[in-house]
C-alpha cells in the first residue's frame, strides 16, 4: 500500500494498487518517500511524534509518500490511523484530516 500525505490540503490518501495512475501524478523530483515495515514501524511513529519529518508550506515539505508493507490491509489501515494521530500532535490540520481510500485492496 502507498500512502500519500498532503499538508496544504490536509488529507491522507491510501492507494492499494501500486500501479495506480494517480500515484504517478503526485510524484516529483526530490519527493520524500519512506518505507514502512514491521521492522521499523515503531521507530517511524516515534520519529513522527518527535517532529523528525516536518511539514511546511514549501514544495519539499508539503507532502510525503509512505510505502507501507505490514502484511494485511487491516494492519496497514490501523497504521494510518495511528500515524494521523502522531502527526496531528504537531500539525493540527493533519490530525483531523480525512483518510481516503483511492484504490481497492484486492
Amino acid at each position: 500500500m502507498k500512502l500519500y500525505i498532503n499538508y496544504p490540503v490536509p488529507q491522507f490518501t491510501i492507494h492499494w494498487d501500486p500501479d495506480c495512475p494517480r500515484i504517478r501524478q503526485h510524484k516529483r523530483e526530490r519527493q520524500r518517500i519512506l518505507p514502512v515495515s514491521a521492522g521499523n514501524v515503531d521507530q517511524l511513529l516515534a520519529d513522527f511524534r518527535q517532529g523528525k519529518y516536518p511539514f511546511k508550506a514549501e514544495p519539499y515539505y508539503n507532502d510525503m509518500w509512505l510505502e507501507v508493507n505490514l502484511g494485511t490491509p487491516n494492519a496497514e489501515r490501523a497504521f494510518v490511523e495511528e500515524l494521523r494521530s502522531a502527526i496531528g500532535r504537531r500539525y493540527r490540520p493533519l490530525g483531523t484530516a480525512q483518510i481516503r481510500e483511492h484504490c481497492e485492496p484486492w
